[in-house]
């Protein structure tokens, strides 16, 4: 293999460097972090049993029957519900902070898993550009994110939508690596146990993951038979996910949720679907964004220099890609005409940026192949380091310029005006207040901090609010209002 520049290996190590200290004051703002709105739904049983047990089996058995109960009453992802039953708070306030931990390592270990997959065992990428592309990804996916609350710090809304993206992300860098190694073989024991494990857990996850993954398992298939691969584990794989998914899917409550179904609805939805797609691309598609993309492109062009790859189809590429999106968006707008929260947002954006670098890559081999009839000395060690040095040069003035919208900045900036830290006392107090008054009507002090990061909407001034029907029952309060700004009368 050829050295890799040195440029490139100092580019690797100051991203990782810069990645670091980004996620710093978003890890330094999670010990303020605390539970909301659902964590109080799902973990009230588990948390119940904990504080009456302090042993795991028995919160475990809740976590089955909650999932059980969901199933038949809310919803069939069964492998989420376990997973929200789970949720760190149940455990104490406290505890609440390895939710930004969970969440955030395992988005990580997917990209990287990702990364480091189609680097090893597709483009032949040396370590460092791997690192490379790897650090400049994740930075977007936590910096720019359209929901951080959402899709880092709250543990419900985060476990049903980021942490089964990033076990996806696992689940097809698996996926690929077995295809990989074993061309004409049997293949290590390893992937016959955890892909099919891998494949059950996410068809219990939410439906535009799994509608992804049932796509992409599909054209797996399809391009193993059209190579005359005999190994029976890919269509294994995809069959069991196929007959979970549809367990999920059937659930009887399921049912009850949906208020559009037919062929119109679902023509509706692509329709609708392929609109978002285009408005969120358009949104999603900032300067910064844009220019950290194109760190594919030394990568790109070494790649089409060492290899016989005719990058033919770029456009069909591009529309496969912005199919894929609008794909994520089609579940719920065919369900409820809805295009979805902002966690479903967050994995769609993760999409979008992993799509993003490679379609830059595709592209760039495209145009190296027109470019060139005799590649690899057009772009040598000389121009790649000009390039690199007004990629960075410009990458700086940019992301320095576009500060404000940084995750990190947002966690910093209350994290010093101190609105973080006085938002967890608040909240410890309330928790201290109502784990003394069980079997009690209590009222509450409105908050008089809400980090954006941390609480998009506190309880509300009626006993009626949803919000403060699941406090209650966390706490095995009668009932439970903030203030006594309105008259407690039913949420309309």
């Amino acid at each position: 293999m050829k050295k890799t520049p040195l440029i490139i290996t100092i580019a690797a190590v100051a991203a990782l460097v810069l990645l670091a200290a980004l996620l710093a004051p978003m890890l330094a703002i999670a010990k303020y972090d605390v539970p909301i709105n659902d964590d109080y739904t799902y973990g009230q049983n588990t948390a119940r049993v904990w504080n009456s047990t302090h042993s795991l089996a028995p919160v475990l058995k809740a976590a089955l029957r909650m999932v059980q109960y969901v199933y038949y009453h809310w919803q069939g992802s069964y492998s989420a519900v376990f997973l929200m039953s789970l949720q760190p708070g149940i455990f104490g306030i406290h505890a609440y902070f390895w939710t930004f931990v969970i969440m955030t390592g395992f988005l990580l270990l997917g990209l990287w898993c990702l990364v480091h997959s189609v680097g090893k065992h597709v483009l032949r990428l040396p370590p460092a550009s791997q690192l490379l592309l790897f650090a400049l990804v994740s930075i977007l996916c936590t910096q720019f994110l359209p929901n951080p609350l959402q899709g880092l710090y709250w543990f419900n809304g985060s476990c049903y939508y980021c942490l089964c993206f990033s076990f996806a992300l696992i689940f097809l860098s698996a996926l690929l690596a077995f295809i990989r190694r074993t061309k004409g073989k049997r293949g290590n024991i390893v992937f016959y146990i955890v892909l099919p494990l891998l494949a059950a857990l996410l068809a219990g996850g939410n439906y535009t993951t799994g509608l992804h993954l049932l796509m992409i398992l599909a054209a797996v298939v399809i391009l193993e038979f059209r190579a005359g691969e005999k190994n029976p584990l890919p269509l294994a794989t995809f069959l069991l996910f196929l007959v979970m998914f549809l367990i999920s899917i059937k659930s009887p409550a399921n049912a009850g949720r949906q208020f559009y179904s037919g062929f119109t609805a679902f023509l509706r939805a692509g329709v609708k679907a392929v609109m978002k797609t285009a408005a969120s691309v358009a949104e999603w598609s900032t300067l910064p964004v844009l220019l950290l993309s194109f760190a594919a492109v030394p990568a790109a062009v070494g790649f089409a220099g060492r290899s016989d790859f005719r990058f033919r189809f770029p456009l069909l590429v591009m529309f496969a890609s912005l199919f894929l999106i609008a794909a994520g968006y089609v579940p719920t707008l065919y369900t409820q005409d809805y295009t979805g929260s902002g966690r479903l947002l967050d994995i769609q954006f993760f999409l979008y940026v992993l799509l993003l670098f490679a379609n830059v890559f595709y592209l760039t081999g495209w145009l190296f192949r027109k470019i060139r009839q005799n590649p690899g000395t057009l772009f040598e060690a000389k121009t790649i380091r000009m390039f690199l040095l007004g990629y960075c040069i410009m990458t700086l003035i940019v992301c320095v310029g576009s500060y404000s919208s940084f995750t990190s900045f947002k966690a910093g900036r209350d994290l010093l005006n101190g609105t973080a830290s006085v938002y967890y006392a608040e909240q410890s107090e309330r928790w201290k207040t109502c784990q003394d008054a069980a079997g009690r009507d209590v009222v509450l002090a409105p908050l008089s901090n809400m980090p954006e990061l941390l609480i998009q909407n506190d309880l509300g001034p009626s006993r009626y609010n949803w919000r403060n029907e699941v406090y209650a029952m966390y706490f095995n309060l009668n009932s439970v209002r903030v203030g006594g700004t309105s008259k407690d009368m039913p949420q309309q």
